[in-house]
């Protein structure tokens, strides 16, 4: 084997070594988020799942390379890893579930589920137009028309 063929194969073999070990703080973060992990992007997560489990595919079927085809098995682990336990804060955080061992947290009224992401008011709003600011859904369902007006 040559010199540069040498170099490139500890090359690869560091950096996806560390790669591996690049997830767990990952992994760990979004184990500890208790607002949703809002800053993961699932999307890009799954893409690097399909980039991975290409890259299995295409060394094991390919190129018959099985300890490279496992490397990248590991990585589809390690992914699906963050995205499952991602999927599983914003499930929890929408359904207000509490983690094992801790007391749900309560959720202000306001906060409401738009599609998939959480929406929060920027600033609280004043209770006394809560008909206006809120709809009737939360002031009572369309029993007033403003503070003092009773519907017929």
């Amino acid at each position: 084997m040559s010199i540069a063929a040498e170099a490139t194969l500890f090359a690869y073999t560091l950096c996806n070594a560390l790669r591996l070990f690049s997830y767990a703080p990952q992994i760990v973060r979004v184990a500890r988020d208790r607002d949703g992990a809002r800053a993961i992007s699932l999307t890009t997560w799954w893409l690097w799942i399909a980039a991975n489990a290409t890259t299995a595919l295409y060394a094991w079927v390919n190129l018959g390379d099985v300890p490279l085809a496992l490397l990248n098995v590991l990585n589809v682990m390690c992914c699906l890893a963050v995205v499952v336990l991602t999927a599983w804060k914003r499930v929890t955080l929408d359904l207000g579930v509490s983690s094992p061992g801790r007391a749900a947290l309560p959720r202000p009224i306001e906060e409401t589920v738009i599609g998939r992401q959480l929406w929060r008011p920027r600033c609280r709003p004043d209770p006394r137009h809560a008909n206006i600011a809120h709809g009737s859904a939360i002031a009572g369902a369309g029993t007033s028309t403003g503070p003092g007006r009773e519907t017929s």
